[in-house]
């Protein structure tokens, strides 16, 4: 099973096995960005907001002995003219993004910014957020404004 590809390695006749890796779901992401792009190069998505970590825990999971980290992910800024301003606010929980009917349930800040390789012009983005404790639904039809180069 691929989890990752490597793409710097420490080498060094005392150190073994110490390599840094793009997980594979972003490599997947990033080569079919290439692929569908007339530039030959990888494109992201773009919609003006600053998500950070407002919160995180750790949680054990009995059945499998292995801890999580869960991150509350809130937006934090909203660039000035950007598509989402008007759409989002500050302080807006991130609870899921579903990218052409793929929902993610974002757990982590990452997540956020991972996901965003794989909207396309013509795609439809959702964030299910949290306002005020009250849970609602934004929606993104992604135009070419919204698409840069990376």
């Amino acid at each position: 099973e691929l989890i990752g590809i490597v793409n710097a390695k420490i080498a060094d006749t005392s150190i073994e096995n110490i390599a840094y890796a793009i997980p594979s779901n972003v490599a997947k992401h990033l080569a079919t960005s290439i692929l569908s792009e007339k530039s030959g190069k990888p494109t992201r998505c773009i919609l003006g907001i600053v998500p950070v970590v407002s919160a995180s825990k750790a949680v054990y999971d009995k059945e499998t002995g292995k801890i999580a980290i869960l991150e509350t992910v809130t937006v934090n800024e909203i660039k000035e003219g950007s598509v989402a301003n008007g759409k989002l606010q500050e302080n807006d929980v991130i609870r899921a993004l579903t990218i052409d009917g793929n929902k993610i349930e974002i757990q982590r800040k990452f997540q956020v910014i991972e996901n965003m390789f794989a909207a396309r012009v013509g795609s439809t983005v959702v964030f299910d957020i949290e306002r005020d404790g009250v849970a609602m639904s934004v929606s993104f039809e992604i135009t070419e404004n919204m698409v840069t180069l990376m």
